[in-house]
């Protein structure tokens, strides 16, 4: 029967939203790749299956998508917090080099000495 196939990929996917948010947690990036394709997979297979006529199945639907709408979520929240680690991260890098006089780093205002010191610059 029709519905029978959508509740198993249905059940396949929350268990793979399931394990994702459980991958996103640990910050496993090898599960996350592995998970996330399986879950194009299972997508896919739910696309090809077409139009479900079970009303009954409405209920599923809705919490699936909510599931999907929280690894969004999620994933936006981990990649500001990483943003905002990054860029203090880069501001410490710049104050630092400012107070140790870091000719090399990416703003120095120091200009550079001059290769030959016999020639008279005046």
């Amino acid at each position: 029967m029709q519905s029978d196939n959508f509740h198993s990929l249905c059940k396949r996917l929350a268990d793979i939203n399931h394990r994702i948010f459980l991958a996103l947690d640990n910050a496993d990036a090898a599960a996350l790749s592995e998970l996330t394709a399986e879950h194009r997979r299972i997508m896919h297979e739910l696309a090809m299956a077409g139009d479900c006529r079970d009303t009954g199945m409405l209920k599923i639907f809705k919490t699936l998508n909510n599931q999907v709408l929280g690894l969004g979520l999620k994933i936006r929240e981990q990649r500001d917090e990483v943003r905002d680690l990054l860029v203090t991260a880069e501001r410490k890098k710049q104050a630092v080099a400012v107070y140790t006089n870091d000719t090399f780093g990416r703003q120095s205002n120091r200009r550079p000495a001059p290769n030959n010191k016999n020639i008279c610059t005046r």
